[in-house]
């Protein structure tokens, strides 16, 4: 499956919104304006094929655990040749 790529302003604009912020509230904390937000959210929106907040919902909740997974993955492929590592030494 491949990826949306969304740039860092996007993401943190969909990080705060699907933490329950109004797009008020999202524009207030990220000095913009409410109608800023709004677009924002627009264009991620139409990036991602979705159409409503629970949605991007379950896009941040999905992409934090898709890379948390990889980052896992990485450490233990890391640990996996360190143990063969230290077989071959044994």
């Amino acid at each position: 499956m491949e990826k949306t790529v969304l740039s860092k302003r996007e993401m943190e604009i969909v990080r705060l919104a699907a933490s329950g912020l109004s797009n008020c509230a999202v524009g207030q904390r990220l000095s913009l304006s409410e109608s800023t937000v709004k677009n924002y959210l627009v264009r991620v929106y139409e990036k991602l094929g979705i159409s409503t907040r629970i949605e991007l919902i379950l896009y941040i909740l999905s992409y934090d655990q898709s890379n948390e997974s990889e980052e896992n993955d990485r450490g233990k492929g890391g640990e996996a040749r360190a143990s063969l590592e230290s077989l071959r030494l044994a």
